[in-house]
């Protein structure tokens, strides 16, 4: 595991933060913004292109590097990357948190998705993502 608090110092600033853009090598047109503390990456994003030039986002961080901006720093990145390439961005989310970092940047709920899951092929579960677009 990385030191967390080291890399606090690095915030300021996307290349002091590690932020860097790489290639998927299973999906060459998703770019990848990861902030990383050594060798370890605490977040990530990036987007996959789905149709009517949209970019579908992405976004990950480990749960012990929750709360201090890195889903920001790397989602932000990632937006930025879409919108250069003349996509629309969109943030599905769920739980409050990715909900509330959406809005922060941007983003505006403009509807909703309702997934079941059949029992005969699983445990029934019922799940409700918002959509969101910048």
């Amino acid at each position: 595991m990385g030191e967390p608090g080291r890399c606090g110092d690095q915030l300021p600033g996307e290349r002091r933060a590690g932020v860097g853009r790489r290639r998927v090598e299973a999906v060459p047109t998703s770019p990848v913004f990861v902030v990383r503390c050594g060798a370890e990456v605490l977040a990530a994003a990036g987007y996959r292109h789905w149709p009517g030039s949209v970019a579908h986002l992405c976004v990950l961080t480990g749960s012990q590097f929750r709360n201090r901006g890195l889903a920001r720093t790397v989602a932000s990145s990632a937006v930025a990357e879409a919108l250069r390439n003349r996509l629309l961005p969109q943030w599905r989310a769920r739980p409050e948190p990715s909900r509330r970092l959406a809005g922060r940047l941007g983003f505006r709920e403009l509807g909703s998705q309702l997934s079941i899951m059949i029992e005969a092929f699983g445990p029934a579960d019922s799940n409700r993502d918002s959509t969101w677009a910048g």
